[in-house]
């Protein structure tokens, strides 16, 4: 059986992201983009093309070498399996982030010289030359047999970001633009498009991305990527100066709760309970002009990019000593928490961690958002903003932290940040409650212990959330980013209390940087047992295991799986099988094989051969175990010992394939029949006295790919002397259009695909010398036709 299955519906990473609840703009265009996967083995598979959108629990030996080299030499071993070009030939280096648990080598996908968005593929390479970790963004052409139509782009980009900005009506009041022509992909169709990034200074806040088709000039796309709360200084002195800040957050501080006596907003007026919160804590290394502080320094810097524009709140004394009513408190108080932050992170756990998008510290706007009840982080300008509705939200260290967590997965994903299943959402509620329950104010049996935002939320303005959410994952997805990522956050939480602050936030960062824009939170937590390995050798798994097996991310420790150097042939026929299991932690220790299925053990070697005399096809079926736990992989019908009439289809019964017409037909005439739905082809057809082999219809949406393995298959089989009957359109007409071999063997000189659009079969001629001489067909109960082939016999 499968280790674990999981069909999910994975949009991509454009979102509106929204900490609180935020009202409809009615301004977006968000086109359906979902997708299906489905988790097996140690892969999740993109059920449209059969590529690998992830792949856990390796542990591939490579050359030492440059990351950039070590990353190629698994891609091109492995490109099959990741369903690559052979010769990786539209692949480009991006960038490696080295981390301290290895290296995380950044390719990306080019139709010519045009980058296809979002096609990141991630290849994780630890400090033992071993790939331990894959996320991948590449895309495959499935939705239309034309090709991207790289030339007549008639609109520039200059004329898209004219479009864009009309469109928003931000004028030219922006902080930032950006304009790119890349390769947009929708439903496995690539379209050039002019991609305009803009965030507006006022007006209509967000960070947001436009699409405008290049050849139409239509907006196809435009959404808001900001993640919401629902240098050039080296002429400036670094120094020490001092501010009162609430640390963590005032409810907190007093172990109290929001409405107790003055322990409420009221205005952003203070009280005597309030002021008695406040702590006076050291802010590094700010800067000094030689006339007035500023809070600028190397890992936090203030900035004004949003109304309601109060400025950089400067100050005549390195002492930033404000309570909460005056708006200088905000500045001071984000300054300090950013900073001690990304100080932790970098000097502490030893990541080398900051913006890619500019130099120097976390840029901050302690008042924006038009002071709003809301803040958000923008991934264009790696800035975050705050606003001041409610609670102010600079007010609680959690507000700030959590948007810096957004920042801290953009970062270390060099802006392949993934709202996927509220992955995102969850990192920042996380990275906000580790320092919360670091603090020790709050115990297991208090119910602050499990909430985020204390200050903030959990009052009147709204209800905060919590990291003791018990959903199940997949079932208990809601399709709510926020809601979701509790999940995420909750289970990171129950690590910490077993294994501590330091080791879960250093797996944590390093997991984060194995990600890629379409990574959900099953991803992350194979991702973050593999930073484990990595970090601490493995010394925490049990707790993790535990914790991410009681959530469903995974069903087991231990995943079995096998392959075999022949899968097909005449008796007897002996076969080699080779043990790929794989454990969480630890190693494979015992294998119980059933070659037969016939319910007794035939081997319990890791690797053994086997000889079978008797013609028919056979599952296979191997249970791997560490000692601890143990897992099932079986096979259906994956060996073949040929004799009679195989008849293949490349789904059972399916509503565009004929495999089981045929079957029952041959049966009915008294032939010997095998029938199969196996994925792929018996590795030779030999001995078998014909193939049937149906690959579906185009038309339905559903036809089965005739992949370049299975057309080899086939063509040794027709130059042995073989019979072949074969059914689907595309498998000839388009997936092997190129392969003159095989064409040639069914007397064809050429084929190609035909025209778009549905083609009812109302007067077709069977050609002459064709099977089909002297046939007039006027109807067709097939379901589904598009896209019908063309083919030119031979002379």
């Amino acid at each position: 059986m499968l280790m674990f299955i999981s069909v999910s519906l994975l949009p991509g990473s454009d979102f509106l992201f929204a900490q609180k609840p935020q009202s409809s703009r009615g301004i977006e265009i968000s086109p359906d983009e979902s997708e299906q996967f489905v988790t097996r083995n140690n892969m999740r598979i993109n059920l449209q093309t059969g590529a690998p959108a992830a792949v856990y629990m390796l542990n591939y030996a490579v050359n030492p070498d440059s990351p950039e080299k070590m990353a190629r030499q698994f891609l091109l071993q492995n490109y099959t399996m990741l369903h690559l070009q052979k010769d990786l030939g539209d692949l480009k280096y991006a960038e490696t982030v080295e981390t301290p648990g290895g290296y995380h080598v950044h390719f990306s996908q080019y139709i010519g010289n045009i980058r296809v968005d979002k096609s990141t593929i991630n290849v994780t390479i630890n400090r033992n030359y071993k790939v331990v970790f894959l996320t991948s963004g590449y895309k495959i052409q499935y939705g239309t047999k034309t090709p991207a139509d790289l030339t007549n782009l008639n609109v520039s980009a200059e004329d898209a970001l004219v479009t864009a900005k009309n469109y928003l009506g931000t004028g030219q009041n922006v902080n930032y633009q950006k304009k790119e022509t890349v390769i947009y992909y929708r439903k496995g169709q690539f379209i050039p498009v002019q991609k305009i990034n803009l965030v507006p200074s006022e007006g209509l806040y967000g960070d947001w991305e436009v699409l405008v088709d290049a050849h139409t000039g239509e907006i196809i796309k435009a959404v808001d990527n900001a993640c919401y709360y629902d240098g050039g200084h080296d002429d400036l002195n670094a120094v020490d100066g001092s501010g009162w800040v609430f640390d963590p957050d005032p409810i907190t501080h007093a172990t109290t709760t929001y409405g107790t006596s003055g322990f409420t907003d009221n205005n952003d007026a203070d009280s005597d309970s309030l002021t008695a919160q406040l702590e006076e804590r050291v802010l590094h290394d700010i800067s000094f002009d030689g006339s007035v502080y500023s809070l600028v320094g190397p890992y936090a810097e203030i900035r004004d990019f949003e109304a309601p524009f109060t400025g950089l709140h400067t100050n005549t004394s390195s002492d930033f000593h404000f309570t909460r009513f005056s708006d200088d408190f905000e500045p001071v108080n984000t300054y300090f928490h950013i900073d001690q932050s990304m100080r932790y992170i970098n000097e502490t756990l030893g990541f080398t961690l900051m913006p890619y998008q500019y130099t120097g510290g976390v840029r901050f706007d302690p008042h924006g958002f038009n002071g709003q009840d809301n803040s958000h982080y923008l991934t264009s300008t790696g800035s975050i903003a705050y606003g001041d509705g409610g609670v102010d939200d600079a007010e609680d260290f959690g507000v700030i932290t959590h948007e810096l967590g957004h920042g801290l997965h953009d970062w270390l994903t060099s802006g392949n940040l993934s709202q996927v299943e509220g992955l995102s959402e969850g990192c920042g509620d996380y990275w906000a409650s580790s320092y919360l329950r670091s603090t020790g104010y709050w115990t297991s049996s208090d119910p602050s212990y499990n909430w985020v935002f204390i200050w903030d939320g959990h009052n009147p303005f709204w209800p905060g959330r919590i990291t003791n959410y018990t959903a199940h994952y997949p079932e208990g997805l809601t399709g709510q980013i926020h809601t979701d990522g509790q999940m995420w956050a909750s289970s990171l939480m129950s690590i910490y209390d077993l294994i501590g602050r330091t080791a879960t936030d250093s797996d944590f960062l390093e997991a984060l940087s194995m990600t890629g824009s379409n990574s959900g939170q099953q991803d992350a937590a194979y991702a973050f047992m593999a930073a484990d390995q990595s970090l601490y050798g493995g010394v925490n798994l049990p707790s993790i295991i535990q914790v991410f097996q009681d959530r469903g991310y995974i069903e087991s420790a231990v995943t079995a799986d096998f392959t075999a150097d022949v899968t097909g042939g005449q008796a007897p026929l002996t076969v080699q099988f080779t043990d790929m299991s794989v454990a969480v932690s630890g190693t494979i220790t015992s294998w119980e094989w059933d070659f037969d299925n016939d319910g007794t053990i035939d081997s319990y070697e890791q690797n053994p051969a086997w000889t079978y005399t008797e013609n028919g096809t056979y599952t296979v079926s191997l249970t791997a175990s560490d000692g601890t736990e143990s897992d099932n992989e079986t096979k259906q019908d994956y060996i073949s010992v040929n004799s009679g009439i195989l008849v293949w289809e490349g789904e059972a019964n399916g509503a565009n394939y004929s495999g089981a017409f045929i079957r029952d037909y041959l049966q009915s005439q008294g032939f010997i029949v095998v029938y199969s739905s196996s994925p792929g082809l018996p590795s030779s057809l030999q001995g078998y006295d014909a193939a049937f082999l149906s690959f579906g219809n185009y038309g339905g949406g559903n036809n089965t790919v005739l992949e370049d393995n299975d057309a080899a298959v086939i063509v040794d089989y027709l130059q042995n002397g073989g019979a072949v009957y074969l059914e689907g359109g595309d498998a000839l007409g388009f997936d092997q259009s190129s392969n003159s071999t095989l064409l040639n063997l069914f007397g064809l000189a050429s084929a190609s695909d035909g025209s778009s659009g549905d083609t009812p079969v109302t007067d077709l001629q069977g050609q002459t010398g064709a099977l089909t001489e002297g046939m007039h067909f006027t109807a067709s109960t097939q379901p589904d036709n598009s896209w019908i082939d063309l083919y030119t016999p031979d002379g």
